[in-house]
């Protein structure tokens, strides 16, 4: 909750922070995706799989075993259902005691929009692990028999007794925690170029889907949403085919990377190479991995490059936490960061003097230059001069506002005539 703040366009140093923690879960509970895929781990990487069942959800590997056998497995089922909906009312019972207590200690009440967003973001965060645990049901492997059970509560036969509770329990769950969660968030992305500029409490209710993302990528809260719900699906989809399962995960991996590598939505590079870093692991550790889909005997020199794919994921995203966390010290002292703001003032001299020589120059010799770019550099222009006229139009204020966004998106659209951008272009670049 202590994290809320404004939604801005640069990125602060103890959002960085919050957000690499998010990209550290992240990419957790993407290796627990693994361990549910139908393969023949070996130790020591079965042990680390064993560890990061913590993130689906799962107690048991906590030496719970006497409750697991006596529990029975809808309750087992349920208690990992009701985890989200317990976040939601432990944040709402904070909040209602915040009104009572918090004037007579003199502190500060909390806030519903603030409650809303700190649970949105907790939700945000754990969205691969709660669309997993609803759609567990669903994941049904085979046995010679021609009969099928859930994988992860084997005593249960699906399509027959008690099934029919389990099924029910996770059309909800996907209803209400997958789909419905994922509806409300695609709404609001939908809404917020208008909504933000119309009513103020709006980015303070979802600030948790646009304040880790450029203003021009505001929208990708919701991309990252349909990435996790596709990791998620896997291992329902061809239970007990582990080849295919492994390609699927790296498609997906793969198409996701593609779009993060052309578009850099976050708001800071070093958050961007995490996120790459997280999808590349996932490939490598997904490829890696294959070998336990098959019955080999030496498996150890396998074993031994997913353990070190994984690590070198861990390394570079605990690299960029710490990096943060120093930033955030050294601000905590009053110190600011030399390179950043010698860069900065670089910048401001290097522009003022483009500005200076763009004002002697007509037009035909701007649209003579214009003309030199390729398609992509033209693009370029087209969002660099889109956002400038934005941040000059705000009088650089620092509103949230996200109606800049839909402009800057149009502007940065295919148009059918290149030379109607170059004009277009060369127009801009006059003003």
């Amino acid at each position: 909750y202590f994290c809320n703040s404004a939604v801005t366009r640069s990125a602060a140093p103890l959002l960085s922070t919050s957000i690499s923690f998010g990209l550290m879960l992240t990419a957790l509970q993407s290796l627990s995706i693994l361990g549910q895929l139908s393969m023949n781990w070996e130790s020591p990487w079965y042990d680390v799989m064993v560890v990061v069942r913590l993130f689906a959800f799962d107690l048991e590997f906590v030496q719970m075993d006497c409750l697991a056998t006596k529990m029975p497995a809808i309750a087992r089922y349920l208690y990992r259902v009701i985890i989200p909906a317990m976040t939601v009312a432990l944040y709402l019972v904070v909040y209602m005691l915040s009104q009572v207590v918090a004037p007579r200690v003199k502190l500060a009440k909390w806030q519903l929009p603030g409650t809303l967003n700190s649970v949105g973001t907790i939700w945000q965060s754990m969205y691969i692990t709660i669309s997993l645990v609803a759609l567990l049901p669903f994941q049904c492997y085979d046995h010679p028999n021609g009969k099928s059970s859930i994988s992860k509560f084997s005593e249960v036969v699906c399509w027959e007794g008690d099934y029919g509770v389990f099924f029910g329990l996770g059309v909800a769950a996907t209803a209400i925690y997958a789909v419905g969660f994922f509806s409300l968030t695609a709404y609001a992305n939908w809404i917020a170029p208008t909504a933000s500029a119309r009513r103020p409490r709006f980015t303070l209710f979802f600030r948790f889907l646009f304040f880790r993302f450029r203003t021009d990528r505001w929208y990708w809260g919701q991309v990252l949403f349909v990435r996790s719900f596709a990791i998620a699906s896997v291992p329902i989809i061809g239970v007990g085919r582990s080849a295919m399962q492994v390609v699927m995960l790296t498609v997906i991996a793969g198409f996701f990377l593609v779009l993060q590598c052309l578009n850099m939505p976050w708001k800071t590079a070093l958050l961007n190479i995490s996120d790459t870093a997280i999808l590349a692991m996932v490939i490598m550790l997904a490829v890696g991995s294959s070998v336990f889909g098959e019955q080999e005997e030496d498996g150890g020199g396998y074993t031994l490059f997913v353990l070190l794919c994984f690590a070198s994921g861990m390394v570079v995203i605990t690299g960029i936490l710490f990096t943060a966390l120093r930033t955030v010290l050294q601000q905590g002292r009053g110190q600011q960061s030399p390179d950043l703001s010698a860069a900065r003032a670089e910048l401001a001299r290097t522009f003022g003097y483009l500005l200076n020589k763009l004002r002697a120059l007509e037009d035909h010799h701007i649209l003579g230059v214009l003309e030199e770019l390729g398609d992509f550099d033209l693009k370029t222009v087209q969002r660099f001069l889109a956002m400038m006229n934005h941040e000059l139009s705000l009088g650089l204020s620092g509103s949230a506002k996200l109606s800049g966004s839909k402009r800057l998106t149009v502007s940065g659209s295919r148009t059918s005539v290149a030379g109607a951008r170059i004009r277009s272009a060369s127009s801009e670049l006059r003003r």
